[in-house]
């Protein structure tokens, strides 16, 4: 699979994602139901964090959001710690809804060319922009589970 078609599948499952969250108040998107680790926005800050750390890292190119989402959204991190403040909720929401573009944008400007390999916590390695792009797939996958099941315990269906 070229990059093109990689970030076009990324921008199909960002859909997926997307209508997980739409329309959640406030409260939903900040709700820690009872026996999770996380709440909805800690999960799409997590992902969009973690994308740009496997995409711009690599390369050598500064992750483009502040430096202060990483203790708000690496794993092991949680929202039960986001006092006295916390992320700013429409900044994390337009940071998700605008990162394809921008990954796209910055792909054909050539940002990704001297893609280095990034190894995983699990010593794993990416050898390269569309093993990176492929993972986060993956990864994201995984995180709208997250969000079938918080959507759960909140007592909303899912959708569709």
């Amino acid at each position: 699979m070229d990059t093109e078609s990689l970030i076009n599948s990324a921008r199909v499952a960002r859909g997926y994602m997307n209508k997980r969250i739409a329309g959640l108040s406030r409260e939903q998107l900040l709700a820690i139901p009872a026996g999770a680790e996380n709440n909805v926005l800690w999960n799409v800050g997590h992902i969009v964090l973690s994308h740009y750390r496997l995409i711009y890292r690599p390369c050598g190119a500064t992750v483009p959001v502040p430096d202060t989402w990483e203790n708000w959204f690496l794993p092991g991190s949680s929202p039960a710690n986001w006092k006295p403040t916390g992320p700013a909720i429409d900044e994390v929401l337009a940071e998700f809804h605008g990162q394809t573009d921008r990954i796209q944008t910055d792909f054909h400007n050539g940002l990704f060319k001297n893609y280095k390999a990034f190894q995983l916590k699990s010593g794993d390695s990416l050898a390269s922009l569309d093993e990176a792009l492929a993972f986060n797939l993956m990864h994201e996958g995984i995180h709208i589970g997250a969000l079938i099941a918080l959507r759960h315990q909140l007592g909303l269906a899912d959708a569709e």
